[in-house]
């Protein structure tokens, strides 16, 4: 994910990200080398920023923290962990991956499985597009 991105999540949902993603001094991103951060790419913005805005009250309100230790695409789906979690807070997230299923990773349209290898959750139009041969200068 772009880092634009990131920045508005870690602000907008300082608990679920407090163990993530750390500003500096100079408003860049430091990531602690035990975590991954967002592993995916902006296509799932909303889905994951719809995710956090359930997220957030239930995480403030606990006196435990939950914060995400890890969020990426595997096997054509979100995945997002966190530190600890309730079970509201579990199916929550498994909702969201549900969705992730049908949802373009690339552009947050309707989408669906793709490729064979390595496979991703892709409309039409972004199937199509990376499919296309590479130029060389």
């Amino acid at each position: 994910m772009n880092e634009d991105n990131e920045k508005i999540l870690c602000n907008k949902f300082p608990t679920l990200f407090a163990l993530s993603y750390l500003a500096n001094e100079k408003g860049r991103l430091n990531r602690p080398i035990e975590l991954f951060g967002l592993e995916v790419s902006d296509g799932w913005y909303n889905l994951i920023y719809n995710l956090c805005e359930k997220l957030e009250p239930i995480a403030a309100s606990l006196e435990e923290k939950p914060a995400f230790v890890q969020i990426k695409s595997k096997f054509a789906t979100l995945r997002a962990y966190l530190s600890c979690s309730t079970e509201e807070m579990d199916n929550l997230i498994d909702e969201a991956e549900k969705i992730s299923a049908r949802t373009c990773e690339y552009c947050g349209e309707p989408g669906k499985e793709r490729g064979h290898a390595w496979i991703s959750t892709m409309c039409d139009r972004c199937y199509k597009n990376s499919k296309k041969p590479r130029q060389i200068p």
